[in-house]
């Protein structure tokens, strides 16, 4: 059994400058397009365990978070820094808005500093 497909029949315009304006706006529509979908392309998130890699961080390094996990980063942070008060354990916070991150850098609490 054979399925015969019936092409389109694609009309020519016996216009040659309608066709072409009909093929710049074929293309420009393209352009607007590519450019939309380019512009608003969603990246994967990739949501990074926070807890245990902000524990295991050394005084000075820094780790990387998506902007979107900006508030439980946030907790966590004050959380840890409860826990770990007797180990000095602190945390500064930096907003990327640039590249849509949060950037965390581990530091050591200083002596005087009370959060009464």
């Amino acid at each position: 059994m054979q399925i015969r497909l019936r092409q389109k029949s694609q009309k020519k315009w016996k216009n040659p400058t309608f066709n072409r304006a009909l093929a710049n706006l074929r293309l420009s529509m393209l352009q607007v397009a590519d450019v939309f979908y380019r512009k608003f392309e969603m990246e994967t998130i990739v949501r990074k365990p926070i807890t245990a890699e902000l524990k295991s961080l050394k005084v000075g390094a820094s780790t990387t978070y998506p902007i979107e996990q900006r508030s439980s980063v946030i907790a966590v942070i004050n959380r840890l820094r409860k826990e770990l008060i007797r180990d000095r354990w602190d945390a500064e916070l930096c907003d990327d808005t640039d590249n849509y991150s949060v950037i965390v850098t581990r530091k050591r609490r200083e002596e005087s500093e009370c959060d009464d």
